[in-house]
């Protein structure tokens, strides 16, 4: 079989553990048994130590499959090893893998704090909080925040444009999920309402004669029924 153009690369992953290695490739290219590879070798050799390891990942299923695959990986170069120190080596980290980190970043960080909450400053016993904690936390931050005078203040200018709140949440989830971006705001006048509604009006006019009186309950025209659902919902706000 006829090398990948990249091996030399792949070469350098597997052995070189003197240099700090940055790889990007496409899906599917394998990057990840690159790093299972790079992990299991650095333990054969004895300059990768179980205890002192670290191995970061985005998500909790990705950790969950690295995991299992250097355990695979590490039982299968076991029973084929005829050298006995890399058997050795092999044997041993089989034994200590429980003491390598392979998890996501906030499990990472939370293990940092645990084992220096004092320094922290934080009680021992915090949990991370996940996806849904985090929704629930955001939310209440939020109302909490309509409650003050500034907010109040938000809601009577909500309420000029005849906007709510809630119409604000994937604003502020947006915001709250890429933090580092900093998102451009200016006071602007509001908008004419009036000639909007005025134009909405005029349209629906224009639109309504091109409806049949009723829409058959086995219709499957989409562009019908986004219609009808347009002028009826507009009939409920004017």
């Amino acid at each position: 079989m006829e090398s990948p153009p990249d091996q030399e690369a792949r070469c350098q992953i597997l052995h070189d553990f003197s240099t700090n290695l940055f790889v990007e490739a496409s899906a599917g290219s394998g990057k990840t048994h690159s790093l299972v590879s790079r992990i299991v070798e650095g333990l054969a050799v004895g300059l990768v130590i179980a205890s002192e390891t670290a191995v970061v990942t985005f998500t909790r299923k990705a950790a969950a499959e690295l995991r299992g695959r250097v355990r695979l990986r590490l039982e299968s170069l076991s029973r084929d090893e005829i050298d006995p120190k890399r058997q050795e080596n092999l044997s041993n980290a089989i034994t200590n893998l429980g003491d390598m980190f392979i998890g996501t970043i906030h499990s990472f960080c939370g293990r940092l704090l645990r084992e220096h909450p004092v320094a922290a400053g934080v009680s021992p016993g915090f949990l991370e909080s996940d996806e849904v904690e985090d929704v629930r936390l955001r939310l209440v931050v939020f109302r909490n925040y309509l409650e003050s005078a500034e907010g109040m203040r938000l809601v009577s200018h909500l309420s000029e444009a005849q906007m709510s709140p809630r119409d604000l949440h994937d604003a502020l989830a947006k915001v709250c999920e890429y933090s580092e971006v900093e998102f451009p705001c200016e006071v602007i006048a509001l908008p004419d309402a009036k000639a909007g509604w005025e134009a909405l009006g005029q349209f629906a006019a224009e639109l309504e004669p091109l409806l049949p009186p009723s829409l058959a309950k086995d219709s499957k025209c989409g562009i019908q029924d986004t219609a009808d659902r347009f002028l009826r919902r507009l009939s409920k706000v004017r």
